[in-house]
């Protein structure tokens, strides 16, 4: 975690250092800050940010709030999501919480 939080230092402007430290977060299940930093590196934006919906779709199902992880992944299928490779990942994780996609 001080990785994380060094290079959030560098870069807090950055959505790839918010992206990092979420995922940091996501593997020491500490899911609501996880969320915070996928939300902090949605809002900034650019390269690299395309997929972050997935993660924090991850970190919100993990952390109880399955229903508002079910419905981020709808909202992105129903946006005619044109990353073929989004869609087909956002399905298969709608599977593995059990929604028929």
């Amino acid at each position: 975690m001080r990785r994380a939080d060094a290079i959030l230092d560098l870069g807090p402007a950055v959505a790839l250092s918010w992206r990092f430290k979420g995922e940091c977060l996501v593997s020491l299940e500490r899911y609501g800050e996880a969320v915070k930093c996928f939300e902090k590196s949605e809002m900034i934006g650019g390269p690299g940010t395309e997929d972050v919906f997935l993660w924090k779709a991850l970190a919100l199902y993990n952390s109880g709030s399955r229903d508002t992880a079910r419905r981020l992944l709808m909202k992105f299928l129903d946006s005619d999501g044109e990353d073929p490779e989004l869609v087909q990942q956002a399905e298969n994780t709608l599977r593995g919480f059990g929604v028929s996609v």
